[in-house]
């Protein structure tokens, strides 16, 4: 019964043999899924709310852009990404104050609906660096930021990220080191029933 079309352009120019550049446009539409619509009571372990479907909800649509920079010589590549996303109909959760959870130690319950408007902006910095046919550094950073029509700040929407990774190889061994970072998380809205989460750092190291 959901009759979606999605469309999308790209166009791409290439400046020299290093530097290039792409400009992408879509149109897009995600119709609920099974949980969206059906969920009775599903408990989610990062809001800590139990969740109720909404049979009545709407399909989703957005329009988005995205715009790239990239760089490329033999040993070392980077990107630099921008992009938006506009909505109607986002579909979230809504805290209902008149329903009891059944989840115990749950914060209360969500059910899902739409939001008339909303928008997503956000840029990211992606590079490699091969420092020696034995040993490459990679990073991946990423930062966005969402508002309803209301001006509050979309639920679930992740802060400031960084995730770098050093790696070494020789005679068939593997090796890494990474490490993963967040910044504080300010950007909530109490009307989604979210509260500030602080930052965190992690170091992750492996051998295959």
């Amino acid at each position: 019964t959901n009759w979606l079309y999605n469309a999308f352009v790209q166009l791409g120019y290439h400046t020299s043999s290093a530097f290039s550049f792409d400009l992408k446009l879509a149109r897009g539409m995600r119709a609920p899924t099974l949980k969206e619509a059906y969920a009775l009571y599903l408990y989610n372990q990062v809001d800590g709310y139990d969740y109720v479907g909404n049979p009545a909800i709407r399909t989703e649509k957005s329009f988005n852009g995205e715009l790239n920079f990239s760089y490329k010589r033999k040993n070392f590549d980077a990107v630099i990404r921008g992009f938006s996303y506009f909505f109607q109909d986002y579909i979230a959760g809504f805290v209902q104050p008149g329903l009891m959870p059944m989840t115990i130690g749950a914060n209360g319950v969500k059910q899902f609906g739409n939001i008339p408007s909303a928008y997503i902006a956000g840029a990211s910095l992606l590079f490699n660096w091969n420092l020696t046919p034995k040993v490459s550094f990679s990073s991946n950073t990423t930062w966005q930021s969402g508002k309803d029509k209301n001006e509050n700040y979309l639920p679930m929407i992740s802060p400031l990220k960084s995730i770098n990774t050093l790696r070494y190889s020789a005679n068939h061994w593997h090796f890494f080191a990474e490490a993963v970072s967040a910044a504080t998380q300010n950007k909530v809205s109490s009307f989604y029933g979210e509260t500030r989460t602080p930052g965190f750092f992690i170091m992750n190291a492996g051998i295959d």
